[in-house]
């Protein structure tokens, strides 16, 4: 009697650790679903972008670059089912996603950018204006990275000119 006491503990055990275990990556997720609320707590593999872009093109996945925010934060945007959503990553685990907005559908990628300006620090996703120089670009709509919250927060500052950042 024992036995099957200890093998039922153990079974259970073992469906409640695979229940509370974190979804994979983009399974699952369909063009249909809220794709901003579905993706954080996800686990993303570390493996080649083509692999995974290959696993699900029924999402039309399409990796648009990455930037190392901290030593424990990493951003990366995709395009996912026809539209832009910037995920923060901690480790392997997707923290934070930025859906951008509609309107902006059809501008330029957004980009990762700098703050110009005297004091100005910081990461910020931006949608880039027309509005440009050699060395700056005008955004016409950005949001700064929390590091402390991994969360996105819309910057309100108009006009905010940055820098766009090495690699992106």
């Amino acid at each position: 009697m024992n036995i099957y006491r200890t093998l039922l503990a153990l079974a259970l055990l073992c469906l409640s650790a695979l229940a509370h275990s974190a979804p994979q990556s983009f399974r699952g997720l369909t063009c249909e679903m809220d794709i901003e609320k579905a993706l954080p707590g996800r686990e993303m593999p570390n493996e080649k972008v083509a692999s995974i872009e290959a696993r699900h093109t029924n999402l039309g996945l399409k990796d648009l670059g990455g930037y190392e925010v901290s030593d424990k934060i990493f951003l990366t945007i995709w395009r996912i089912c026809g539209n832009q959503y910037v995920l923060l990553e901690r480790g392997t685990q997707v923290k934070a996603v930025l859906k951008i907005p509609e309107q902006f559908k059809g501008s330029d990628e957004a980009i990762i950018c700098s703050p110009v300006g005297e004091g100005a620090t910081g990461t910020i996703v931006a949608v880039p204006s027309s509005l440009r120089t050699a060395t700056t670009i005008r955004a016409q709509a950005a949001w700064r990275v929390d590091e402390k919250k991994i969360s996105f927060v819309p910057v309100t500052t108009k006009p905010l000119d940055c820098q766009r950042e090495p690699g992106m």
